[in-house]
């Protein structure tokens, strides 16, 4: 029930609310007094202006005043009008070259490294470590239910 209060209050607020919204809304409101105190402080909340007259500023005032902070700390500032495309261009190839060959060298040593490291792992075993492993192949067969004594390699 108070999900269908604050649907109505919203319609009451909004404006689109119809007269048996409205009438509804009331009753609930008479059979619910401690909705009221909330239902204010909304209402209050609603209608107050969302900035103060005084504070209200165009966005050409907020950018002056930017501007002046950045001539104050000293900060070099062109006006973006004043800029050309084409020195637009080459400040953005002398910023982006550096990194792109940065970016691309490192790329390259990384593909290097991972294929060294996978030759590496998976590289075939030399033919000495297979006969050797060959050799140490420890392997017993008896009959079964048969008694075996034996002496391992390691003592």
């Amino acid at each position: 029930m108070p999900e269908r209060i604050w649907y109505l209050l919203s319609l009451k607020l909004s404006g689109e609310a119809t007269k048996a919204e409205l009438d509804e809304f009331y009753a609930l409101l008479e059979a619910n007094p401690e909705w009221e105190t909330a239902i204010q402080q909304i209402t209050r909340y609603w209608l107050q202006s969302p900035m103060p007259t005084q504070q209200a500023q165009s966005g050409q005032d907020l950018w002056n005043k930017h501007q002046q902070r950045m001539q104050a700390a000293g900060i070099e500032w062109a006006d973006p009008e004043d800029v050309t495309t084409a020195e637009l261009e080459e400040i953005s190839l002398e910023r982006s070259t550096p990194r792109i060959w940065l970016w691309r060298s490192l790329s390259v040593a990384a593909i290097f490294l991972f294929a060294l490291a996978g030759w590496w792992i998976f590289r075939p075993a030399s033919e000495t470590k297979r006969e050797i492993a060959a050799i140490n192949q420890n392997q017993v067969s008896t009959r079964p239910a048969s008694k075996t004594k034996l002496t391992l390699p390691d003592g």
